[in-house]
């Protein structure tokens, strides 16, 4: 394929047009994706061991344009990528779990997640067809329970109260945010609660579904 042009030579065509492999290796907890003659270079370290093939530690058929910032067609949303080896890294390890619910009024449990292995839980999202407006008086407050742990992965619950909280906008992804206790065991059984108070939004006729970002 030609050399490698280093960190902002050459033209836009000439980076586009040399496609690179970069090379993966494996250790215990540590994915490492970097491409030779060049020193760049990304890790991701995760809390569990890696079980990987063999394989894996041989070239990977993952191809980024060279350069420190161009666009790849290969990005399944074609966004500008300042750092393709982590890019790359994150979106290998990075699993998403959806669940489709019936909608609530007032207040409830429901089951989201299972640990199909040790992991760390990224992110919950919510997705609902039916907005909430924001209110002091009548809202909802979301808490992610770990229920075989005993732990909440949320420090303090997200709400819809005006003050503090956020509405949750029809058709538009409502993040959670867990900023603790997110390393889960296999097996984990992992919960959405939630509280009202006053009265909310009734969204028992609602499409909902609840999205776990997992690594």
């Amino acid at each position: 394929m030609g050399g490698s042009p280093s960190d902002g030579e050459g033209t836009q065509a000439e980076l586009a047009a040399s496609l690179k492999f970069f090379k993966l290796t494996v250790s215990t907890h540590t994915l490492t994706l970097s491409l030779p003659g060049r020193g760049d270079s990304s890790q991701i370290h995760t809390n569990t061991a890696l079980a990987c093939p063999a394989e894996l530690h041989n070239w990977a058929q993952v191809r980024m344009h060279a350069g420190p910032a161009t666009k790849d067609k290969n990005m399944p949303d074609n966004k500008t990528v300042t750092d393709p080896v982590a890019e790359i890294a994150e979106r290998a390890l990075k699993k998403t779990s959806v669940l489709s619910l019936i909608g609530w009024d007032g207040s409830d449990q429901r089951y989201v997640f299972v640990a199909p292995y040790d992991c760390q839980i990224d992110q919950v999202q919510i997705v609902s067809d039916t907005a909430v407006a924001a209110s002091d008086t009548n809202y909802y407050a979301f808490q992610v329970q770990n229920l075989t742990q005993a732990e909440a992965l949320l420090a303090s619950a997200k709400t819809t109260q005006s003050t503090g909280g956020t509405a949750i906008t029809a058709d538009a992804v409502y993040t959670l945010d867990p900023d603790q206790n997110q390393v889960v065991d296999d097996g984990d059984v992992i919960e959405l609660q939630v509280t009202e108070t006053g009265v909310a939004t009734d969204l028992t006729a609602g499409e909902i579904i609840v999205v776990v970002e997992y690594t």
